[in-house]
């Protein structure tokens, strides 16, 4: 019958195989299950979600499944930016490592800190694959989860495309794909929770307490929690939310080490210590404030690191095919207390060297958080700031915020700041009124907005 902990041993194991530094012989068939490069906890835990599911076909018997075969999860990011991730390092280690085996040294990967199923950017190298691929061998196949098209460094992987599992904006690519599950749910894990169940039901799987253990229930609502404000009534949250985790739930509820009531939820959000032997026991309710306490922790890192720390990047092509290239930067806190920590030349000096580096044309940074009012009470409020990189012409920058602030799905106006400047050299900041407009819903309309750009309004790029 399935059993998550004898996938996670298999993974462990084969992706031992990919590393570079590897001189035995790959298997028959690869299978790289990768998330979108910001590695958010919904990316990353979507990785190992599908990854799981893949190897439950065409039998229950996982080994069976993944004899001749790899199936390995991708983290789009390099190993090091782990540290800026507090929210993903706490599932991966709590949650979806295997602790048991830590000592086994044909299972131990380069990850050995945390022994958990997946590589890192730095530790495979995809061009290599794809170039065995053209060679015929090994046969290798690429799944998308939480994103639906690749970004360019990495477009040479689209011949292989056989699946893509996503939430955001349909791009209408891949329509060929074996599995193509695109839906704006409020998160990408939830579609593939209600994938895992109906191919658990369709395999007639008995024992759940080994296919959907404890650790894997809470490995999966990290992220439905965390992307719908705990499944805020009127927020983010769609009936398919709602239905994987009220799934999970209800696993738990059933398990009978389980000292989890559903009913009881901690509702105390004073900040204690979270205690890893805790772990297992927690509720949904302190899951979810035990991780957002993590998430929106930023007081540690440097400017730039808070650009890296949920940034993607998008190529868009203007109304003449020109490549302009947009990043945005998604930060858990309000734009008022950066400017305390860091000063608005400080910040201009770490956009220009995060917009110099990247080569970027356009940069959005986009702060949200609570802030508490005079009379105590915590409202939720977000922030717009754009910058430009020197390829994009006065004329064109004029255009384009023209644009944003006529968006009515934004509803920008001026944060005053600076002595009421609103404007520091090449950065514009906004105060943005459309709450509900996150960065899923911003950057399609930033891509339309370059798209019909004309081509004399941006130099040669």
């Amino acid at each position: 019958m399935p059993s998550f902990k004898t996938f996670l041993s298999e993974v462990l194991r084969n992706q031992l195989l990919l590393l570079p530094e590897n001189t035995l012989s790959l298997p028959k068939c690869i299978q790289l299950v990768i998330g979108n490069e910001s590695a958010d906890m919904d990316s990353i835990v979507s990785s190992v979600a599908l990854s799981y599911y893949l190897s439950l076909s065409p039998t229950p018997d996982i080994s069976k499944n993944m004899k001749g075969k790899c199936i390995i999860p991708i983290f789009n990011i390099p190993t090091c930016d782990l540290r800026l991730r507090a929210d993903c390092s706490y599932v991966l280690k709590n949650y979806l490592s295997l602790k048991d085996i830590s000592q086994d040294k044909n299972t131990l990967n380069e990850n050995k800190h945390l022994n958990i199923p997946g590589l890192f950017l730095d530790q495979i190298d995809l061009f290599k694959l794809a170039k065995k691929k053209q060679n015929n061998f090994p046969q290798l196949e690429v799944y998308l989860v939480d994103h639906n098209i690749l970004n360019k460094k990495h477009d040479f992987l689209n011949p292989f495309i056989k699946g893509i599992v996503d939430h955001h904006f349909d791009e209408k690519m891949h329509a060929d794909a074996n599995i193509r599950v695109v839906e704006p749910v409020g998160s990408c894990t939830s579609l593939i929770t209600l994938l895992l169940q109906k191919r658990l039901k369709e395999i007639n799987t008995t024992d759940y307490q080994n296919a959907i253990p404890r650790n894997l229930c809470m490995a999966l609502l990290a992220p439905i929690l965390m992307d719908t404000s705990n499944l805020k009534a009127n927020g983010k949250a769609k009936s398919a939310d709602i239905e994987a985790a009220n799934w999970l739930i209800s696993l738990l509820s059933k398990y009978e080490d389980a000292e989890f009531k559903s009913e009881h939820f901690i509702t105390n959000t004073k900040k204690k210590e979270i205690l890893e032997e805790d772990t297992l026991k927690i509720s949904p309710e302190e899951l979810y404030h035990n991780l957002s306490k993590l998430k929106s922790d930023i007081s540690q890192y440097s400017f730039l690191d808070i650009l890296n720390k949920d940034y993607k990047q998008l190529d868009v092509k203007d109304a003449s095919g020109n490549n302009v290239v947009l990043g945005i930067s998604s930060i858990p806190e309000r734009l008022q207390k950066l400017l305390t920590f860091h000063d608005v030349d400080g910040i201009k000096t770490g956009v220009d060297s995060f917009i110099s580096e990247l080569k970027l044309d356009l940069f959005v940074m986009m702060t949200h958080g609570t802030i508490v009012s005079p009379n105590s009470e915590k409202t939720f409020g977000r922030e717009f700031t754009i910058s430009f990189g020197p390829k994009i012409t006065t004329h064109t920058r004029e255009e384009i915020l023209e644009k944003v602030k006529s968006s009515p799905e934004l509803d920008l106006e001026n944060f005053p700041q600076n002595n009421g400047n609103t404007t520091n050299s090449e950065i514009t900041y906004f105060k943005q009124n459309c709450i509900a407009s996150s960065r899923k819903q911003v950057s399609p309309i930033l891509t339309s907005i370059i798209s019909h750009l004309k081509a004399y309004k941006t130099s040669p790029l």
